[in-house]
C-alpha cells in the first residue's frame, strides 16, 4: 500500500534509503507510468522503497501567483490516487514554499534528498532542474551524488516521443471531466 507523506517533517526513518523521483506528476499518463515502473523496478532489485515527490503547490503555481494559470489536470487526491495505482510506496507531498524555493541546488540535495531522505539513488528525465530557480542541472545532481554517496540515472526519453514523465496538457470537451 501506498503510504502518503505530507511534508518533509512527516518523513520516518524507514523511509529513507529511497530510489526516488521528483515532478509534478499531474495527470499521471503513459510517460509517468513507465518512469514509475523504472522506479519500482530499480527499488526493488536494490530491496529498497520507491518514493515520488510532488509538491504543492506546484512550482509554477507558487511562481505565477496573480497571473493566469493552466489548471490542473488533477486534484492531490486524485494525483495521489493515480500514483498508489502505479504501486510505488510512498508519496512524499513537499510543500512549495518560499525558504523550499530558495534552497540552493547543493542545499535542496544536502538538506532534503540526503539528510532528510537519505535516497540511495535518484531517476530524472534529461531535461531535471532542481534548486532556486532551477539553477541546478544534470552534470551538477551528478557531482553532488558522487560528493553524498547516492547513485543518478538519467531517464531516456519513451517510445511515444516523449520523455517518461513529460507532463502535456489536453483539452478535455464539457462532458468528459478532469483526467
Amino acid at each position: 500500500m501506498t503510504r502518503l507523506i505530507r511534508g518533509l517533517h512527516n518523513v520516518l526513518p524507514t523511509d529513507r534509503g529511497s530510489v526516488l523521483t521528483i515532478g509534478n506528476f499531474d495527470g499521471v499518463h503513459v510517460g509517468h507510468q513507465a518512469l514509475l515502473d523504472l522506479v519500482n523496478q530499480n527499488a526493488k532489485q536494490r530491496s529498497a522503497l520507491s518514493m515520488v515527490m510532488i509538491f504543492e503547490p506546484q512550482p509554477l503555481e507558487f511562481y505565477g501567483k496573480g497571473k493566469i494559470m493552466i489548471p490542473r489536470l488533477t486534484r492531490m487526491r486524485e494525483k495521489y490516487e493515480a500514483l498508489a495505482q502505479c504501486q510505488v510506496d510512498r508519496v512524499l507531498v513537499a510543500y512549495f514554499n518560499p525558504p523550499f524555493a530558495g534552497l540552493s541546488p547543493e542545499d535542496f540535495v544536502e538538506q532534503i534528498l540526503v539528510n532528510k531522505l537519505g535516497i540511495s539513488h535518484i531517476m530524472v528525465g534529461e531535461d531535471f532542474r532542481f534548486g532556486h530557480k532551477r539553477s541546478g542541472d544534470i552534470p551538477q545532481l551528478q557531482a553532488l551524488a558522487e560528493k553524498f554517496g547516492f547513485t543518478v540515472e538519467i531517464i531516456p526519453p519513451h517510445p511515444n516521443g516523449r520523455r517518461a514523465g513529460q507532463q502535456h496538457a489536453f483539452k478535455a470537451g464539457p462532458d468528459q471531466g478532469r483526467a
